[in-house]
């Protein structure tokens, strides 16, 4: 597996990386800067129920996901907002502003829908709907060869720190 991502200062400006679905990666990570980042990502140093050795450290998780980019690039760039609950073009929420705006998850379309479906990724990996739950994590783009066919395969790989409650 061949692991790549965006260079230090390809860009202007800091910015956050699209994934190979065109997708806008990470927005929703923690940062150093919330208040309760800490409490979100460290296990405390006492009354967590975790083995004292723990105090202070993050779980790792480590994950492979294969993506069916040809699959993906059949469906409508509506249907792909959709599955992942942003929008396309600039990560913001369908529930509406800017990249970094907080995803409002009760908002409903004048149908009486959900404007982030209740299937979509944005919503199902939320803070909110994992008792607040969170990952620090840092996905990069890779490609698997397989030995038998010489078939690559595009897909993701993301390590991740958090705090096991």
């Amino acid at each position: 597996m061949n692991g790549f991502n965006r260079a230090p200062g390809a860009t202007a400006s800091p910015m956050t990386a699209r994934n190979l679905m065109g997708q806008i990666d990470g927005t929703g990570n923690p940062k150093e800067s919330d208040k309760d980042f800490d409490e979100r990502i460290f296990v405390p140093s006492s009354g967590s129920g975790q083995p004292a050795w723990m105090a202070g450290g993050s779980y790792a998780v480590v994950r492979r996901i294969r993506m069916l980019l040809d699959s993906w690039e059949q469906l409508s760039t509506h249907k792909q907002e959709q599955v992942i609950g942003r929008r396309k073009k600039d990560g913001a929420p369908l529930s509406g502003g800017t990249e970094t705006t907080e995803m409002d998850l009760d908002k409903r379309g004048t149908d009486g829908k959900l404007l982030i479906p209740s299937d979509a990724h944005a919503r199902i990996s939320a803070p909110e709907q994992n008792g607040g739950a969170a990952l620090l994590r840092r996905p990069s783009r890779t490609t698997t060869v397989s030995r038998r066919t010489g078939h690559r395969t595009p897909g993701c790989s993301s390590s991740a720190g958090r705090r096991i409650r």
